[in-house]
């Protein structure tokens, strides 16, 4: 063996580039590790900000809410005494609801209940709310306080409401109660109105949990459907100090954050996506990211410039080597002078690369005896038995020349043979060249029938059922009907001959929207899956004999006609040649 291939005894050169990259990798140690403590840090500081922050917001929106309602509770409890130092009830009173109503916007509508649940002044209240009036005037004759209702929205306008109930007492004794439909329409405005950044928003949640106002365009008809905001959400660890982070309903990465309101049973929750709310956190982690990358592109420049001649070019020759040899071009060597493992590989290279160029060269004369070999005995067999019959009839010529019926028989003969060689010639020769080709509009079934019907007599000789699946109807196609004809007449005769006697053969066509398909169908042997890949190439058949030009030129024809050909068998139950056409545009 070459002394040059034996790496026991050949001496192990290091390589610089090997050297440099090792200086890097221990260089981006400590850079990493800085890296990943600032970060850390940086992550820890923004989180702690970003919460307190949104928390700070939405503890201010819950305290302006509440502010809201207790103003409103205020004047409605000043109403509420006037009422009481009233002694005219009905008609006066009705003009200062109307007066109130029109002052202060918040006041949908005031109507006064008698401690039974009855209506005394102004029954004007919708049906649900007129239901929450009687709920909260039971409260009221227990609390004699002031009782706020669940939240609901108007049918009249779509507005959110709640009721504020407050008791009417005279003489020290609860006489009535005072039913003020509140209107929410400016803790809507205020939600909408308090964001943090581009898409934090808050939302209000009832004691249902239930989203009731929102600063989430995306989330507004979920008021209107009393929908639970996030439903696979454990809210409880959304009131506490650091929040919640979780995948929202739209598929976004969040932090939330929520307040508990103290006049109502209500919380309100501020949420805005991560993306954004670490925006600055993100900003710095990327900039000592791109520190971190313009250190290493430095580190790596200088180890490849101190490794180009002993690393990086013998493996550009070694690659543009392995592409020539790629391309079949086996003459191509490589010249490499490092002194070390490369040297070796280029050797061994070029050493593989004469050996592969005598392999070629005894394959590609195996090939081509086998090749010869195919023909020729595809030659023989497919010629053999015409001019063998021809023979006989010549031999038995001059003993039988006076008799009448002989000539007849041998002039019958010998042109049956004859034209049996020229089919095959004519075969042979439409493999390599084009053939003639004059497309017209046909019926295809009109073609499938003819085919059918010159083999009616073989197939009757060999009991096989000849069965036509073809419709009525006229199926047009642009086509040569010589050389289609041709080409099912092939797929017919194999079908017949291997199909055993008592079999059937099924021919059938079935219209699409823009292409015929047509069928040719046999209850034969079947084929081997491992020969149906190369069923269609050229001298390749399934009889074990012969040039096997039949499918050949079958699926030239196909493919002339714009056209595809597939085959399915199975071993034992027959086989399926399946044929695609376009249908012609007869416009």
């Amino acid at each position: 063996m070459d002394n040059r291939f034996n790496m026991g005894t050949t001496k192990t050169f290091s390589l610089p580039a090997k050297l440099s990259l090792i200086l890097v990798s221990t260089a981006l140690i400590p850079l990493m590790l800085f890296g990943l403590i600032a970060l850390y840090q940086t992550k820890q500081g923004t989180t702690i900000t970003v919460r307190e922050r949104n928390t700070h917001v939405s503890r201010q929106a819950a305290e302006r809410i509440t502010q809201y309602i207790n103003n409103s509770t205020i004047v409605i409890n000043s109403i509420a005494e006037n009422l009481t130092n009233s002694d005219e009830f009905a008609q006066r009173n009705l003009l200062l609801f109307r007066s109130i109503s029109n002052r202060f916007k918040q006041f949908n509508t005031m109507s006064v209940y008698n401690t039974d649940g009855t209506i005394k002044i102004n029954p004007s209240m919708e049906a649900q709310a007129h239901q929450l009036a009687q709920d909260l005037i039971k409260k009221v004759l227990i609390s004699n306080d002031n009782e706020l209702s669940s939240f609901y929205i108007r049918k009249l306008d779509l507005s959110p409401s709640i009721l504020v109930a407050t008791p009417i007492i005279r003489l020290q004794k609860l006489e009535s109660v005072l039913i003020t439909e509140l209107n929410l329409m400016h803790m809507w405005y205020l939600v909408d109105e308090i964001q943090i950044g581009e898409k934090g928003v808050l939302h209000v949640i009832s004691d249902r949990n239930c989203v009731i106002a929102t600063g989430d365009g995306r989330r507004k008809k979920d008021v209107f459907k009393e929908k639970i905001y996030e439903e696979n959400l454990d809210q409880s660890t959304l009131y506490q100090n650091n929040g919640q982070i979780f995948l929202n309903q739209f598929n976004e990465d969040v932090l939330a954050v929520g307040t508990d309101m103290t006049v109502l049973p209500w919380k309100v929750i501020m949420e805005q996506p991560l993306d954004e709310a670490y925006a600055l956190s993100n900003s710095i982690r990327l900039e000592l990211f791109i520190s971190m990358i313009i250190f290493l592109i430095a580190a790596l420049l200088v180890g490849t410039l101190s490794g180009r001649s002993q690393l990086i070019k013998p493996i550009r020759t070694l690659a543009l080597a392995t592409d020539e040899l790629a391309k079949g071009n086996l003459d191509y060597r490589v010249k490499i002078e490092t002194g070390d493992e490369f040297e070796q590989l280029g050797d061994a290279f070029n050493d593989m690369a004469l050996r592969l160029k005598d392999l070629q060269q005894r394959l590609i004369q195996e090939e081509r005896h086998a090749m010869f070999g195919r023909i020729a005995s595809g030659l023989a067999h497919d010629l053999k038995h015409p001019i063998q019959a021809i023979e006989t009839s010549s031999r038995l010529m001059d003993q039988l020349y006076h008799d009448a019926e002989f000539r007849k028989t041998f002039h019958t003969t010998v042109e049956r043979e004859f034209s049996k060689i020229n089919d095959f010639l004519f075969n042979l020769h439409n493999l390599t060249h084009d053939m003639p080709y004059h497309p017209r509009p046909i019926n295809i079934n009109t073609v499938i029938r003819e085919a059918a019907e010159t083999f009616k007599a073989i197939a009757e000789e060999r009991q096989i059922t000849l069965q036509l699946a073809t419709p009525d109807e006229n199926i047009m196609v642009h086509a040569d009907k010589k050389i289609l004809n041709r080409a099912f007449s092939n797929l017919i005769s194999n079908a017949i001959q291997a199909t055993a006697n008592h079999g059937k053969v099924i021919l059938s066509t079935k219209r699409y929207q823009d292409y015929v398909e047509i069928s040719v169908k046999d209850t034969g042997r079947g084929i081997p899956t491992k020969r149906l890949a190369k069923l269609f190439e050229d001298f390749v058949t399934s009889k074990g004999r012969g040039l096997g030009l039949g499918l050949a030129i079958t699926k030239k024809v196909i493919e002339q006609h714009g056209g595809k050909i597939s085959v399915s068998s199975r071993v034992g139950e027959g086989t399926s040649f399946t044929i695609k056409l376009d249908l012609a545009n007869l416009n």
